[in-house]
C-alpha cells in the first residue's frame, strides 16, 4: 500500500534544490467499525508525490470492494489504478474463509469482520496505512508560512499571494489579534481560512500596510 511513498523527487533547478511531498489519504479510521453494500467499496487508499505548491507529479489510489460471501467464504476485490504512470489498472480477486478466522489480511491492511451477508459487511480496519499530509500543503491553508512574525514561505496559487503577500513582510497582527513571535500560535493565527475577509497588518521595509484577504 506504500508502493507511492517511497517515491521522492528532488531536482535541481537554477542551484536550487527542490523537494517534492509525499501525501496518503485514506477513507477509513483504525478500529471505526463500518458497514457497506455488496458492490461497494471498503477502503480507499491514495497516495503519491506532488511539487509544493500543490500539482500531482504522480498517484496510485488502491481500492477494495464487498463481492458478498458464499457459506463461509468472504469475497473481495482489490483495484487500483494510476495517474501519470505507465502502469495499467490492476485488479485482483481475494477469498478468505470466515470459518478459520474473521481477521483477514491483505498487503499491509488487517480487517476484523464482525457481520456479513449477501447484502452488507461490516467490519473494522485495525492496522494499515495511516494518513500523510506535509505541512506546508493544504487545500484549506491560507499558504503562508511564519518565523519570528516573518513571511519566510508563501504557496503558489494560494489564497495569501492573492491577498498581495511577500516574502520578507513581517506580520504584526490578524484581524487586530497581535503576532507573539511564538512559532506554533503565529502560524495557527496567520493560516486563516481561505473565503472570509481577514485584515491583516504588515511591516513592509519601513512602512506598515495593510493587507486584506477575502
Amino acid at each position: 500500500m506504500r508502493t507511492l511513498l517511497a517515491m521522492l523527487g528532488i531536482f535541481a533547478l537554477a542551484g536550487c534544490t527542490i523537494q517534492m511531498d509525499q501525501f496518503l489519504t485514506t477513507d477509513y479510521q483504525i478500529g471505526a467499525p463500518k458497514t457497506v453494500t455488496v458492490g461497494s467499496p471498503m477502503l480507499t487508499i491514495t497516495s503519491g508525490t506532488r511539487w509544493p505548491h500543490g500539482d500531482v507529479v504522480d498517484q496510485l489510489t488502491q481500492m477494495v470492494f464487498y463481492g458478498g460471501i458464499t457459506g463461509s467464504t468472504l469475497k473481495l476485490s482489490y483495484q487500483e489504478f494510476s495517474y501519470q504512470i505507465s502502469r495499467p489498472t490492476f485488479t485482483q480477486d481475494l477469498q478468505y474463509d470466515l470459518a478459520k478466522s474473521r481477521t483477514i489480511k491483505f498487503r499491509d491492511i488487517t480487517m476484523q469482520i464482525d457481520s456479513a451477508d449477501n447484502s452488507t459487511i461490516t467490519y473494522r480496519v485495525t492496522d494499515g496505512p495511516l494518513p500523510v499530509t506535509p505541512t506546508h500543503w493544504n487545500s484549506g491553508s491560507f499558504g503562508i508560512t511564519v518565523e519570528n512574525k516573518k513571511v519566510v514561505e508563501l504557496l503558489m496559487k494560494s489564497a495569501a499571494i492573492d491577498a498581495g503577500f511577500e516574502l520578507g513582510d513581517v506580520i504584526l497582527s490578524v484581524d487586530n489579534v497581535a503576532l507573539t513571535g511564538d512559532t506554533t500560535h503565529d502560524q495557527n493565527l496567520v493560516n486563516v481560512a481561505p473565503g472570509a475577509r481577514h485584515e491583516f497588518k504588515v511591516q513592509r521595509g519601513k512602512s506598515e500596510i495593510t493587507l486584506v484577504a477575502d
